[in-house]
């Protein structure tokens, strides 16, 4: 599965251009800080869109549990979402858009909303 698939939309697309081939649904962070997800491939060099907005169906690390509203953050080295950044290089993410159960492998994710 990809890191995150759009489960509802926003309309907020920008302009990217990834410095590495990169997969449809990898989520990364911009240059501001934000987060964003890729909706298709995109070949190192070549300018694609970059989704800031939305609703996302993202992996979740787990055992972990989420109350809607609750902060999402993207652990980078495990690519899942989790509860708290772990290392400089995990961002946030958004915020839990409904409750999620420690058995579920995914969480629906408010992308950038605090």
């Amino acid at each position: 599965m990809a890191e995150a698939i759009k489960y509802q939309d926003e309309d907020s697309v920008i302009d990217y251009t990834p410095d590495a081939a990169v997969s449809g649904g990898e989520i990364i962070q911009l240059q501001d800080g934000r987060a964003a997800v890729l909706p298709v491939d995109l070949a190192s060099g070549a300018l694609g869109a970059a989704e800031t907005e939305g609703i996302w169906i993202c992996l979740k690390t787990a055992d972990i549990v989420f109350v809607a509203g609750q902060p999402v953050y993207w652990d980078h080295s495990a690519n899942t979402a989790t509860y708290a950044p772990a290392s400089d290089r995990d961002f946030f993410l958004g915020s839990a858009y409904t409750d999620t159960a420690g058995s579920a492998s995914t969480v629906k994710v408010v992308l950038n909303k605090r």
